[in-house]
C-alpha cells in the first residue's frame, strides 16, 4: 500500500480488509480482484498451520481450536453482533466492513474445510525443486488434517 500510495509503483495489491477504505475514499482504482482470474478457485489460498508435535500431543486442542474457528466465521458472516466485531477488529465502519467480506472475503473463500489444488501445488513444489518426488498418500494425510465439523 505504501509504495503504491506514494508513487514508487504504479500498481499494488492488497488482501481485504486492507484497501477497501481507501478504494471507497476514491484514493485507489480497482483494476481487478483475485476471485476474477480464471484459476483462483481453484487452489486454497488460506491454511491454518499447526505445530506436528503438539499436534500429535494434543489432538484434542486442535479438533476444539477448528471448532472455535467455524463457529466464529459463522458468527461474522451471519450475525449483526458478528458483523461489528469484524468491523471493529478491521477498524473500519460497518458498511466498509460488510463489503470486504461479501465482495471481497466471501464465506467460501476462508472456509477451513475446503483444501483444494494440492496435485497443482505439489506438481508446482517438484518444477521449483522444493521436493524431489510427488507426496505419497500417507505423507498428504501427515500433513492436511482437518478435524470434522461436529
Amino acid at each position: 500500500m505504501t509504495a503504491a500510495m506514494s508513487g514508487q509503483v504504479d500498481a499494488g495489491w492488497a488482501g481485504a480488509p486492507f484497501g477497501v477504505a481507501e478504494l471507497e475514499a476514491g484514493k485507489t482504482r480497482l483494476i481487478m480482484k483475485s476471485s476474477e482470474a480464471p484459476d483462483f478457485d481453484k487452489q486454497t489460498g488460506r491454511v491454518i498451520v499447526a505445530n506436528a508435535d503438539e499436534l500429535k500431543v494434543r489432538p484434542d486442542v486442535f479438533v476444539r481450536y477448528m471448532r472455535g474457528y467455524r463457529e466464529s466465521l459463522a458468527w461474522i458472516y451471519s450475525t449483526p453482533e458478528g458483523l461489528k466485531a469484524y468491523a471493529a477488529f478491521a477498524k473500519l465502519p460497518e458498511e466498509t466492513a460488510r463489503r470486504a467480506l461479501k465482495e471481497f472475503l466471501p464465506l467460501s473463500a476462508v472456509d477451513p474445510d475446503r483444501v483444494s489444488g494440492v496435485d497443482e501445488v505439489v506438481a508446482d513444489a517438484i518444477a521449483f525443486k522444493f521436493i524431489t518426488a510427488p507426496l505419497t498418500p500417507a505423507q498428504r494425510a501427515e500433513l492436511i488434517r482437518v478435524p470434522p465439523p461436529k
